[in-house]
């Protein structure tokens, strides 16, 4: 997904809606930035995560999200490019 959008009075990015649902940035995430000549990466923070094994199962062994995971898959179902 791409947008265009523009800095404010002062100097702010705004992120719109629909790029926050697709991205799963929630209000109050912290997004680490990236600054190169022409360009600003904001991305979410990698979370310490390990595979380990559950009886037969390989899970993730990781930090509970601070959202409601149900939601959130929810609504990954019904995302549509």
């Amino acid at each position: 997904m791409n947008a265009t959008t523009t800095l404010d009075s002062t100097h702010r990015v705004v992120i719109t809606r629909e790029m926050r649902k697709a991205a799963g940035i929630i209000p109050g995430q912290k997004l680490h930035v990236q600054a190169s000549p022409g360009f600003l990466i904001l991305s979410t923070p990698n979370v310490p995560a390990k595979i380990v094994m559950k009886g037969k199962l390989k899970v993730i062994d990781a930090p509970l999200p601070d959202f409601d995971v149900a939601e959130a898959v929810d609504r990954a179902r019904r995302y549509t490019r």
